[in-house]
């Protein structure tokens, strides 16, 4: 999280259901301002893994 003196962990589990994968991500955050922002990362970064996913990694 930019502006932590520490760095943020977050959990990843990948869950296969036949063809398809479920993602879960966790993370703990110190204030209640922090999972709002966790939120919008984690939704870019799903956004773009969805985009490479569809392309390639040539797309």
């Amino acid at each position: 999280m930019p502006g932590r003196a520490e760095p943020s962990v977050m959990a990843v589990e990948l869950d296969g259901h036949g063809p398809a994968t479920r993602i879960g991500l966790r993370q703990t955050c110190d204030t209640k301002e922090e999972p709002d922002m966790a939120e919008q990362v984690s939704t870019m970064l799903l956004d773009r893994l969805t985009r490479f996913l569809a392309e390639g990694p040539t797309g």
